[in-house]
């Protein structure tokens, strides 16, 4: 098995020096290390060349998608572990991905269900009787809604451009994920903490809500119990990530029009459609500084992500229930307004639209992908308590 680690980078060459001295401390060492350099300016890719690394030079700053979509491109391994250059790895964080990841091929045979959790869903009382089903969803059908949305949307096609996917006959009517019940792993994640204060997570998992905004789960909440249980996932952050490098073959690369942000839940949405999942691993442990290139509230973030949650819209949503989307999309730009990062929110949607009319989209059944999303909802509201998702739950409940 080699793995492969990729990490994208611009500029902040203390970032990328101490998350190379880092990656030698590993128990597993990884069989390659690969900087995709994305023009900076400050000397970062001679310093990676002298610590040993394979160094990708680019002309200019492509984004985070182009980045990744070079690295893979340039390694043969089987895993890649895709890393942001504000990451640090606990020891034995690719030891233990690599260990769940070579055990685990599908999500009921591995023994990877994790055990009921309560959701709590406050912003309506009429949630109360949800409780049960949603827990049962969350917990039980999770890998076979993903195999329901391979039937579903996927079929028998093969990637394109942009990781879109094309008719095309693959020959794996007996083999496919058609033909299971299962969802197979090709994606790995561990727990992620704040560099700043360890007792805290960074994040474990992503979701996505019916309004196109995803949601980092545990971002801000104390670690736990809770966040101590092996569990699938739908989708992970490519903050640290470990990912069949098949997948990118099977799906196509990273989509580049996204540039940075949302590329990753984009991606999260097409392995769920494919009939794929993958685990969170929490005895993997990451320390994530967070939004070091640009800042959480920058204006130039605010923008991409206004922007991208559009170009999410366009790809997957279309043909779901508008007010959802329209309702949590505006509630976004509150809060962005609130931040005083209005006039890049409204920009980035500007833009969005503009470039969302020629995008295909790539949901061939709406129902289908609308049971994904609820689920993935649902555990978003169990989570998260802020006042964004307690009026968002009031305006568009689930129902």
């Amino acid at each position: 098995m080699k793995v492969a680690a990729v990490i994208p980078h611009w500029n902040r060459a203390s970032l990328l020096r101490t998350l190379l001295e880092n990656l030698k401390e590993q128990s597993r060492k990884f069989d390659e290390v690969i900087v995709v350099d994305n023009g900076s300016t400050d000397g970062s890719a001679d310093l990676a060349e002298k610590a040993g690394a394979l160094v990708i030079r680019l002309d200019r700053n492509y984004g985070f998608a182009a980045a990744v979509n070079r690295g893979v491109a340039a390694t043969d391994a089987d895993w890649v572990a895709i890393l942001n250059n504000d990451v640090t790895l606990d020891p034995a964080w690719l030891g233990r991905l690599c260990g769940v990841s070579a055990g685990a091929r599908d999500i009921h045979n591995s023994g990877l269900l994790a055990e009921s959790s309560s959701i709590e869903v406050t912003a309506k009382d009429d949630y109360a009787s949800k409780r049960d089903e949603l827990c049962r969803i969350l917990e039980e059908k999770r890998p076979g809604l993903s195999a329901d949305l391979y039937k579903a949307t996927a079929g028998s096609r093969a990637p394109g451009k942009h990781g879109r996917e094309r008719e095309a006959d693959r020959g794996e009517s007996e083999q496919s994920p058609q033909s299971k019940a299962t969802a197979e792993v090709v994606f790995a994640t561990g727990k992620i903490l704040s560099a700043r204060d360890h007792s805290i997570l960074d994040g474990a998992w992503d979701e996505v809500s019916r309004a196109a905004c995803p949601v980092r789960i545990g971002s801000g909440a104390p670690d736990g119990p809770f966040w101590n249980v092996q569990r699938p996932i739908p989708m992970a952050s490519m903050t640290a990530c470990l990912i069949r490098r098949k997948a990118f073959t099977d799906l196509g690369p990273l989509d580049e029009r996204f540039e940075s942000y949302l590329e990753d839940v984009d991606f999260g949405l097409r392995c769920a459609k494919a009939g794929l999942t993958g685990v969170y691993e929490p005895a993997a442990v990451a320390y994530h500084q967070g939004s070091s290139t640009w800042g959480r509230w920058n204006p130039d973030t605010v923008r991409l992500l206004s922007r991208n949650q559009i170009l999410l819209y366009a790809k997957h949503f279309r043909g779901q229930p508008r007010w959802p989307i329209l309702a949590g999309q505006l509630l976004w730009g509150l809060v962005a307004l609130r931040h005083g990062c209005g006039w890049a929110w409204l920009k980035g949607k500007l833009a969005g639209l503009k470039m969302g009319d020629s995008i295909e989209n790539e949901t061939r059944d709406t129902q289908a992908l609308a049971g994904f999303l609820r689920t993935s909802e649902a555990a978003i509201l169990e989570h998260c308590r802020e006042t964004y998702w307690r009026l968002y739950a009031w305006l568009a409940p689930l129902r």
